[in-house]
């Protein structure tokens, strides 16, 4: 997790502070950035940002890999405000700057989307009761571990086309936190 948050700060070096775009909607961009950072060259192939791809057992053979980018950094984060939100399964991404992250060490950047836990290879992180414990790597390079309830600083805000996931969407996007 550590290593692709330093990939991506890399590749916002190297392509004018903006994160990786890869895909035509933002759900898509946030789920392929790593193909943006290899064919980059930042990474030598999407194995290298997540070996569970290479695993034979693996039922998931897309280009996401199983750590997401959040939608704040490939997304207008006008469109995640509370009362005024977008569609980021169907809108197109927005090239967002790294130096505009608000708080970077209250906003987290990747998460483990799914996780290997109990009998189950591949376990959702976010919004199960049962929810299992999961990296997050924040926008300031720092990296925890928690559950998906630990990074929600607006329980009272409901989730509205997909805005107000932990981490994946948080409010206010780029200018958020997902640390209460």
């Amino acid at each position: 997790m550590r290593s692709n948050a330093t990939a991506i700060q890399l590749y916002c070096t190297d392509y004018r502070d903006v994160f990786p775009i890869n895909g035509a909607t933002v759900f898509n961009a946030a789920g392929s950035w790593a193909s943006a950072v290899v064919r980059a060259g930042v990474l030598s192939d999407l194995t290298a940002a997540d070996p569970l791809l290479d695993d034979p057992w693996a039922t998931d053979r897309d280009p996401f890999t199983h750590h997401i980018l959040t939608y704040a950094a490939v997304y207008d984060w006008r469109r995640m405000q509370f009362g005024s939100e977008g569609d980021p399964i169907r809108d197109a991404p927005h090239a967002v700057r790294q130096s505009d992250v608000a708080l970077p060490a209250l906003k987290g950047l990747l998460f483990n989307h799914f996780i290997r836990y109990g009998r189950d290879r591949n376990t959702l992180w976010c919004c199960l009761s049962a929810a299992p414990v999961g990296p997050v790597a924040f926008a300031d390079g720092s990296l925890t571990q928690g559950r998906w309830w630990q990074f929600v600083p607006f329980p009272e805000r409901p989730i509205v086309n997909s805005i107000g996931n932990p981490v994946l969407s948080t409010w206010e996007g780029i200018k958020g936190r997902d640390k209460p």
